[in-house]
C-alpha cells in the first residue's frame, strides 16, 4: 500500500520477499567466501568502509511441538552489518550476518573492502559509533593502511577524505 501511496504502483507481497531473499542469499554467499589481505595493487586508491551491529528479533520454534507455527520463542540476536565503497562512488557492497563474534564482522568487512577494489597500495578509511570493538576490528583488519574516525558532534573535527 505505500508503494501505490508514495510512488504510484503495486506490487506483490510475493515479489518483495523474492527480491528480499534474493539479496540476503547474494550477502550470505559473499560472506562465505574467506579472502586474505590482497598482495598486488587494487583497483582504487581510498575505500571508505563503515560497520556496526544491531538487534534483530528471531523466532525459534519449539522442537516438540508438529506445527512450527506454535511454541515459538522470540530471541534476539546482533546482526552485523557492513559496507564498502570505492571513495566516490555511489555503489556500496554491502556484507552481514548473525554468525560469529567480532572476528567474523572484521572478515566480513575485508572482504567488502577487496570487493570494492582494496588493494596493497589502497588505504581504508572507516566510519562508526565508535564502539571498541569497531575500532579494534579496523586496526586488525586493516593495520597501517586503515584509519577510523570517531562520532562526533563538531564538524569541525571530522577529517574529510
Amino acid at each position: 500500500m505505500k508503494l501505490l501511496e508514495h510512488y504510484g504502483f503495486e506490487i506483490g507481497e510475493s515479489t518483495i520477499q523474492r527480491i528480499t531473499l534474493g539479496h540476503a542469499r547474494a550477502i550470505f554467499v559473499s560472506g562465505r567466501a574467506g579472502l586474505d589481505f590482497p598482495q598486488t595493487p587494487g583497483l582504487h586508491k581510498q575505500i571508505v568502509a563503515e560497520i556496526d551491529g544491531g538487534m534483530i528479533p528471531v523466532m525459534e520454534p519449539d522442537a516438540s511441538q508438529k506445527d512450527k507455527r506454535k511454541g515459538k520463542t522470540l530471541l534476539w540476536r546482533e546482526a552485523k552489518i557492513s559496507l564498502a565503497h570505492a571513495k566516490g562512488s555511489r555503489t556500496p557492497i554491502y556484507g552481514g550476518g548473525i554468525e560469529g563474534g567480532v572476528e567474523a564482522a572484521g572478515r566480513q568487512l575485508l572482504t567488502c573492502a577487496v570487493r570494492a577494489g582494496l588493494g596493497a597500495d589502497s588505504r581504508v578509511h572507516a566510519v562508526g559509533d565508535g564502539a571498541p570493538w569497531i575500532v579494534g576490528q579496523i586496526e586488525e583488519q586493516f593495520g597501517d593502511q586503515g584509519s577510523y574516525t570517531p562520532p562526533t558532534s563538531k564538524p569541525e573535527n571530522l577529517t574529510r577524505i
